[in-house]
């Protein structure tokens, strides 16, 4: 039903534009996330690193840059990274968190955002929206900097066999 409702939502935004309105208008978002992660910050930073080579090669939602930004500039251990995702591009930010709670992880991200309602909506609907991927995101790697691991159900039965007398 979901996807249903944003193939229509995106249909009708695709007949707007089609219809005479021109080039879908565009705007500048800035989006800030962070997430307390209960580790010391080279340990967060290291996990990150691990973070950004899955990313990369294709296991996560976003595609985290590599090394170096125009806009972000270079990676500086322990202290901050560049972000790149379709869309968008920013920093991550490695910081001591409060009263020795672990370290926060701060992303800045800059991207072009469609300015009609509609568009939006499709947009957000698609999955395909910068806060809804960097959320996930970052809810990812908090998870695997303090177990090591991203749990999953792929794959895993549901355990939903219905009933055998």
């Amino acid at each position: 039903m979901k996807k249903a409702s944003a193939l229509i939502i995106a249909a009708a935004a695709a007949a707007t534009v089609l219809a005479g309105r021109g080039k879908v208008a565009r705007t500048d978002r800035q989006l800030v996330k962070a997430v307390t992660v209960n580790r010391g910050r080279a340990e967060v930073y290291q996990a990150w690193e691990r973070f950004r080579s899955r990313m990369s090669s294709g296991n996560g939602s976003s595609d985290v840059a590599p090394g170096r930004s125009e806009t972000a500039g270079a990676t500086r251990p322990n202290e901050s990274a560049p972000w790149e995702s379709p869309g968008g591009h920013g920093v991550v930010q490695f910081r001591d968190a409060p009263a020795g709670r672990g370290t926060e992880v701060r992303v800045n991200l800059s991207y072009d955002a469609p300015a009609g309602r509609v568009e939006n909506t499709a947009w957000r609907l698609v999955g395909g929206h910068p806060e809804d991927r960097t959320r996930e995101d970052l809810r990812q790697f908090k998870q695997l900097a303090e177990t090591g691991e991203i749990p999953t159900t792929e794959s895993q039965p549901s355990g939903r066999q219905g009933f055998a007398p």
